[in-house]
């Protein structure tokens, strides 16, 4: 009897170890598939579109990429019809990707499929037929119109191939812009026209009045005379050809459209809220801006929740600080002394050390935006977000004749954009996060904009010579405003706020604005719906997940270690963001 006992123990042994070893061997090739199929993910997208090529890739050999699969254009037309293809190509995709057993993925692995699944859900709702010509291609903030000269004056060649296709770009811009203005009437035909005519018109006007004199044209000019070509004098022939018969007349064409909308359009000048599926659609919208699965009202009661957390701390730092209030409410801000963009940059630098974690390659270099665009753009700074395999500095876009340097908006806006806000946290993504797609094919903007508006808060900390109770008071402030046009914003595209609610829930919210400003801005919003929300959504959901962090850690807690927790995932939504700050104040950080 003990030996048959001690026979079938050992069966039972042999048994669980053949098990178990096949189910690391399936775990792993299992791990294996899930990293192929999410690199030939990638591989295909940026195959499939030549603007992605250029912007992530510096050496198509290293990923695979089959440049000849890639056609130099703008990108697929704007063509409602062929969604239905490009659908089903998608959900082919999207059903092999559904076949992989979560359970059998590493950590990192279950982050990339979670966010992969979150995008393949906002895209699929989206391309819903009923949606087919609810998207805006002339938003006044960020529409095509917008884009375009920004792309160009931005568009660097390394050599003479790069600057044929440079100049076969600017000839397909004409093609590419009437297929957005045909697509813009059809949306006017059916109804679903929503655009601020006069922003746009005032836009695209200004492109044409300085046609002789572009900044677009001259900065494509000098990246080509960069090359000290034999023939680059042809070449810049070629390229005027292409500019004044390609992208000037697609601006002529926006125009006339525009003009023509202006005399007789059935355009919607409240929210999406107006059109037949437009709440549905905005519920999409929010989903896809704040990378959480939340539907407006929900977001709309945590702004303001968030909006009265924010006036509570405002009237606990007035009390007991009444001469920083004298200061705040008088507009003289305290100036911080530095007196240019890079002096900004490596103050921060230096000072970011304490509080996140070690970054090797923080290169850079400041470029200066040329004067006109940054006039018709009205932007300080930016990122150039760098190529995946690229060996060029980190690079921040300048506005030389911008606001004053030494102001404490321009110290936030350089640290937004600069350190620690998106140079800093590219360099730690390039360097830490594994997966091609992530870094960068993932759509999160709340994630990327909320931890750059989380970091230019976070470095105000480092301005010692200036009050910190005048700096809170700032800081507050402007996050209670934001809050409240969050709030407002979600009112006019879900609630159907008139410009009358709209003035009333901004006063009942402390913001007496004028007839002309409550005007303004409620246009702004109206023609641009959800695009606060990446910024200050994202923002309180990290300030929460920091507050919720605090709590559980008490003493234990540092910023270094919440910091590594949201940046070690990469681009992703809140959900797995929250898994990571979790397995934080659980004292057990994943690598």
């Amino acid at each position: 009897m003990k030996i048959s006992k001690l026979l079938s123990s050992l069966v039972s042994i042999a048994l669980f170890v053949s098990i178990a070893g096949c189910q690391n061997v399936d775990e792993k090739t299992a791990q294996a598939d899930f990293d192929a199929f999410m690199e030939q993910e990638f591989i295909d997208t940026v195959e499939s579109d030549y603007l992605t090529y250029k912007t992530l890739i510096d050496d198509p050999e290293q990923y695979d990429i089959n440049v000849e699969e890639i056609e130099v254009n703008l990108g697929e037309r704007l063509d409602p019809e062929n969604y239905e293809d490009l659908m089903s190509e998608s959900n082919e995709s999207y059903e092999e990707f559904k076949s992989f057993d979560y359970d059998s993925l590493s950590e990192e692995q279950k982050d990339v499929y979670d966010a992969y699944a979150y995008m393949m859900r906002i895209d699929e709702a989206l391309c819903d037929k009923k949606f087919w010509y609810y998207t805006p291609y002339f938003e006044s903030m960020s529409g095509l119109h917008y884009q375009l000269p920004t792309l160009f004056a931005d568009w660097q060649v390394d050599n003479e191939q790069e600057v044929q296709e440079m100049i076969l770009l600017v000839e397909d811009v004409l093609d590419y812009v009437n297929g957005a203005i045909e697509y813009t009437k059809k949306q006017e035909e059916m109804g679903l026209l929503m655009i601020d005519i006069d922003e746009v018109l005032n836009y695209c006007q200004n492109i044409i009045d300085t046609a002789q004199d572009s900044a677009v044209l001259s900065a494509m000019k000098e990246t080509i005379q960069s090359l000290g070509l034999s023939n680059e004098v042809d070449y810049i022939a070629q390229l005027e050809d292409a500019f004044y018969n390609s992208f000037i007349p697609a601006y002529e064409n926006i125009i006339a459209m525009l003009n023509e909308f202006s005399q007789s359009a059935q355009n919607n000048e409240q929210g999406l809220a107006s059109f037949e599926n437009g709440k549905e659609y905005f519920e999409i919208l929010i989903k896809q801006n704040t990378g959480l699965d939340k539907d407006p009202l929900e977001i709309k009661e945590m702004m303001e929740d968030a909006y009265q957390d924010h006036i509570l701390s405002l009237q606990v730092y007035a009390y007991s600080n009444p001469d920083a209030v004298n200061t705040f409410i008088q507009g003289t801000m305290p100036e911080t002394g530095f007196n240019s963009y890079e002096e900004i940059l490596e103050f921060a630098k230096q000072n970011l050390v304490n509080d996140f974690p070690e970054v090797n390659d923080l290169e850079y270099e400041i470029k200066d935006v040329n004067e006109q665009i940054a006039s018709d753009t009205g932007v300080a700074a930016y990122f150039k977000v760098p190529t995946l395999d690229g060996n060029e500095k980190k690079q921040l876009r300048v506005n030389p004749k911008g606001s004053d340097i030494s102001s404490i908006d321009t110290y936030m806006t350089v640290c937004h954009e600069g350190f620690p806000g998106h140079m800093y946290q590219y360099g730690y993504m390039y360097e830490n996060v594994s997966s091609n797609l992530i870094k960068g094919l993932a759509q999160f903007n709340a994630y990327t904009e909320g931890y750059a508006v989380y970091a230019q808060y976070e470095a105000l900390d480092y301005l010692t010579d200036i009050d910190p109770n005048l700096l809170t008071l700032y800081a507050e402030n402007e996050q209670a405003s934001y809050c409240a046009i969050v709030a407002a914003d979600i009112g006019i595209h879900y609630e159907g706020y008139t410009l009358e609610q709209f003035t009333d829930y901004m006063s009942q919210s402390g913001f007496a604005l004028d007839e002309d400003s409550a005007k303004a801005l409620y246009a702004q919003l109206q023609a641009n719906p959800a695009v606060f929300e990446p910024y200050y959504v994202g923002n309180e959901v990290i300030q929460d997940l920091k507050e919720s962090a605090q709590e559980k850690l008490g003493e234990d807690f540092t910023d270094k270690g919440f910091n590594q927790a949201i940046l070690e995932c990469g681009n992703m939504p809140f959900e797995v963001v929250q898994r990571h700050v979790d397995s934080y104040a659980l004292g057990n950080v994943q690598a």
